[in-house]
């Protein structure tokens, strides 16, 4: 039995629609998020990378600005006390001090500065010496406003030092500094002793010398120096002020790391390409000890403000952001620098995000896509069902979910609309159905209504009902007939039993009568032989007309030939009815020609005697009798063929009783023309 197709594993999901839909949406979907995100994570990245390039060059430009105003105000501080009063007088009075003090020992200025220092040195908390000397006096007096200022500036040491001799007369720590020669001392070569020479050969009151940082002192540490001139209301120049700047403070601002995530720092350069600041990550003094020859360091010495990815000077890739500073005298660069990995940080959890999102989004998308499939062609495969189903014949739509299909009929949408064109051609098939098994159950009242003119299989089954029940109307007027003609075909049958009882008899009568005419016809051959010796005694009276009388007798002798072959087919009638009628037709056509030849005779002889006048007469006589034989041919013709056909009907054995009775009948017949010849001739017995 023929099995519907499976809709649902006919096709691979690469070439069903739920596939094609998949991938439809998918592509939709996908490739527009694709391109999106690539757009947007490329556009993100950017961002992200200016964001970190501008948090890094916002936190460079912060850094620069505080280390600028902070060497501005150290300059700008150098200004102010080089001009403020009491500075003015103390290093007047230092001046004028150390000269009495040297006049009234008699030492020179240096000389009494050393006896200075073996009283101050090391002791920056003694403001008095209490050794009776104007210096104590005048230094008891400086020493704690000085201090003050230097705590409140935050230096690390203030430096009032002679233009003329180059004497430090006075610093607030008392280190090994205090009371050297900055001419020729030991502290000359330093940037100290740079510093004062600047500012000591500067006329302008507003002048401020700064020096770059450079080991300084005993233990040759990171030093740096702002000098001015002070100068005396008339212009004199009294000195030089110089401040130590703080290391500790310039760190602090540098290595502050607000901004900067865990990798980042800023570091100060100077132009020998040397650290003038300390790396926040190293646990050693990297200020005038770490050289930085990176891109970024030189591109910045040489003036260029800038971004770039780099190695640093620990060999890390870094995202690193300079500028050269502006710094009065020094030719300063300021570096900030974070690690690439922590500068894409944002990057990398943007990248994880989009990805992430995407795969969410793809799922999503996935499953969406397969439930709007599901939903579309779970409908299409129900319908394909029912149209396999249908086209096996199925109307019942066995090994179908039924509730699938009223879900399928019952949708809404487009796919509704098809299942319910399915529903309404099932209905059809259904009562076609129907319509077709009350047909096979005999039924023939059921009536078709086609559903439009365009039905033609419904106006079709209509005729196809018409046409059997008009098939069934003929069949039934058919079998009256033939019940009629049974009831006929057997009262038939009863008279063909009674007429073969009557040709039965017949028979019997006929074959005793066969015996009687075997001995009649040798009686009419006897009476034709006397016809043929009248004749000839007739022949020898006429001798003029021999040669006629000769024909005569020629033909009169075929005619006793033919009657005596008649007589003995007639005989021979018994054996066979076909045999009989053929030689009974042979001696009629032979007559026929005997008679023609009588008459020819008669015309030849008719100018004979008497005898021959008589003979012409019985010739007409006998003419007329074989007139009668032809009318008793044709009716036994007629006999024949009658009995052929009661045979038919009758069957085989009626058949043989039918050619015995026409045997019989040739007999009676030759028996006819036997008597009729004795009439004519006088010599048949009447009673054969």
């Amino acid at each position: 039995m023929t099995q519907p197709p499976d809709s649902s594993r006919t096709l691979s999901l690469r070439h069903s629609l739920r596939g094609k839909l998949l991938l439809a949406f998918i592509i939709v979907a996908l490739v527009p998020l694709i391109v999106v995100g690539i757009v947007g994570l490329w556009r993100a990245q950017s961002a992200l990378r200016d964001a970190a390039n501008s948090k890094l060059i916002a936190v460079r430009d912060i850094k620069a600005t505080q280390i600028e105003s902070f060497f501005d105000e150290r300059v700008k501080d150098a200004q102010v006390l080089a001009q403020n009063p009491t500075i003015v007088d103390g290093m007047r009075s230092l001046n004028l001090v150390i000269q009495s003090d040297a006049n009234r020992t008699g030492l020179s200025p240096a000389e009494q500065m050393a006896k200075y220092i073996s009283l101050y040195k090391g002791k920056s908390n003694t403001a008095n010496a209490k050794d009776g000397s104007s210096y104590s006096a005048l230094h008891s007096q400086l020493h704690s406003y000085l201090q003050k200022i230097v705590e409140n500036y935050g230096y690390y040491d203030l430096f009032l030092i002679n233009p003329d001799s180059g004497l430090v007369e006075y610093t607030v720590a008392k280190g090994d500094d205090y009371g050297t020669n900055l001419k020729n001392g030991a502290y000359a070569d330093t940037n100290l002793g740079e510093a004062f020479r600047l500012a000591a050969n500067s006329d302008d009151r507003n002048f401020a010398a700064m020096v770059d940082f450079a080991p300084y002192g005993p233990n040759q540490l990171p030093a740096s120096f702002v000098a001015a001139p002070i100068f005396d209301t008339d212009g004199t120049k009294l000195g030089v002020i110089a401040f130590q700047l703080p290391v500790d403070e310039i760190n602090a601002l540098m290595t502050e790391r607000q901004g900067l995530g865990e990798t980042g720092e800023t570091y100060l350069i100077g132009a020998d390409k040397i650290m003038r600041s300390d790396s926040a990550f190293s646990t050693e003094r990297t200020l005038l000890a770490q050289t930085v020859d990176t891109e970024p360091a030189n591109a910045a010495i040489a003036g260029e403000t800038g971004v770039r990815l780099s190695t640093n000077y620990a060999g890390k890739k870094v995202l690193s952001a300079f500028r050269p500073l502006d710094i009065a005298g020094l030719n300063w660069a300021i570096l900030a620098e974070v690690e690439q990995k922590e500068a894409d940080s944002a990057i990398l959890q943007l990248l994880k995000f989009v990805v992430v999102m995407f795969v969410v989004i793809i799922l999503m998308v996935l499953g969406g896509a397969y439930f709007v499939a599901r939903q579309l062609t779970n409908p299409l495969l129900v319908l394909a069902d029912v149209a396999n189903r249908l086209q096996i014949g199925d109307t019942d739509l066995s090994g179908i979910n039924r509730n699938a299909i009223e879900k399928a009929f019952a949708r809404t949408d487009e796919l509704g609309v098809v299942g319910r064109a399915f529903e309404g051609l099932v209905r059809y098939f259904t009562d076609m159905a129907q319509a077709s098994q009350t047909i096979a159950d005999g039924d023939l009242t059921v009536e078709i209504q086609p559903r439009s003119e365009r039905d033609v299989f419904g106006h079709s089954f209509r005729r196809m009902v018409g046409d059997l029940r008009e098939l069934v109307r003929q069949v039934s007027n058919m079998a009256e007939y033939v019940s009629v003609s049974s009831q006929q075909l057997t009262e038939v049958a009863a008279v063909s039993g009674q007429t073969t009882q009557h040709v039965t008899d017949t028979i019997e009568q006929i074959s005793h009568g066969s015996i009687q005419q075997t001995g009649s016809i040798e009686n009419a051959s006897n009476t034709v032989r006397q016809v043929v010796q009248a004749i000839e005694g007739v022949a020898a009276g006429a001798q003029e007309q021999a040669s006629a009388a000769n024909r005569t007798m020629e033909m009169t002798q075929r005619l006793g030939d033919i009657i005596q072959s008649v007589a003995q087919n007639a005989h021979q009638s018994a054996a066979g009815s076909a045999e009989a009628a053929e030689a009974a037709r042979t001696g009629a056509t032979t007559i026929k020609e005997s008679i023609t030849g009588m008459s020819m005779i008669k015309s030849k002889v008719g100018q004979a005697a008497e005898k021959m006048q008589e003979m012409g007469k019985r010739s007409a006589e006998i003419g007329k009798i074989v007139a009668t034989i032809d009318d008793i041919a044709s009716q036994t013709n007629l006999l024949a063929l009658n009995a052929a056909i009661e045979a038919a009907r009758t069957g085989a054995h009626s058949r043989e009783m039918a050619e015995t009775l026409l045997n019989h009948q040739l007999v009676i017949q030759a028996k006819l023309l036997a008597e009729l010849m004795a009439t004519h001739t006088g010599d048949y017995p009447r009673d054969f």
